[in-house]
């Protein structure tokens, strides 16, 4: 019952978050998020899964954020989260998200799809198929939570993603931890090397920010940067300031 109250669309609204770069301190997208008043969306996912009902949560997201993103007239890239698992659903068809960018006058190339890898019962070899899938039709594809326990070095090099985030847990207090400082310059070593464009996720200080700023991460997002909002807002003014 309370999943399928949730399925009605009227208890879920979209957020956007920015994501900045820290060349030149421009907004270079959204990550869009989906809340509801009374509980995470995580909570119904882990629901949905159960009734195995995740498809329709997900179209339901994916068409909430597109919608919203023409209605505010967001013109910068989209990160928008996918979880690989509603592959495996028997309700699942091809081209949903290109015929809703069609529908919302939406450019394709705008879109990041964020793969929600932590939450993903399947192998690499598996993951890689359903990334290819979306690669093949221009998606370009972003590797959330790297550095956590669940996205392996060998899960980069099998995904090759456009875009990878670095969990917020290494960037909490980075500025005061050497093996953080060191894992993160390695990282953007190996990106600058791979062509991959890495993003600091959970910036909550000026500290945390100048590090990233001397280190040469390309793009940061957290609550010291701008947290997520209804209506699209702007780079914090402290955050600007220093980039």
């Amino acid at each position: 019952e309370e999943i399928d109250k949730i399925l009605t669309g009227n208890e879920l609204f979209p957020v956007f978050q920015p994501v900045v770069s820290l060349e030149n301190g421009d907004i270079f997208g959204y990550e869009a998020l989906t809340r509801t008043e009374s509980n995470s969306v995580l909570h119904f996912f882990k629901k949905a899964d159960k009734e195995e009902k995740s498809w329709q949560l997900e179209k339901l997201c994916r068409k909430l954020i597109l919608k919203n993103a023409r209605r505010m007239g967001i013109k910068s890239h989209i990160f928008v989260n996918i979880n690989p698992d509603i592959m495996s659903d028997e309700d699942f068809h091809e081209g949903y998200t290109k015929k809703l960018l069609e529908k919302y006058s939406i450019d394709l190339h705008k879109i990041i799809l964020e793969i929600t890898e932590y939450c993903s019962k399947k192998d690499s070899s598996l993951l890689s198929e359903i990334i290819n899938h979306y690669k093949i039709q221009n998606f370009k594809i972003a590797l959330d939570n790297v550095g956590s326990a669940y996205s392996g070095l060998e899960r980069i090099c099998v995904l090759n993603p456009d875009f990878i985030k670095i969990d917020m847990n290494i960037i909490r207090g980075i500025e005061n931890d050497e093996i953080k400082k060191s894992m993160v310059k390695s990282l953007v070593q190996f990106c600058r090397e791979s062509g991959i464009l890495l993003i600091a996720v959970g910036v909550e200080s000026a500290s945390e920010l100048d590090f990233l700023l001397r280190t040469g991460v390309n793009f940061a997002q957290g609550f010291f940067i701008g947290k997520p909002e209804i209506i699209p807002g702007k780079v914090s003014a402290q955050a600007y300031a220093r980039i």
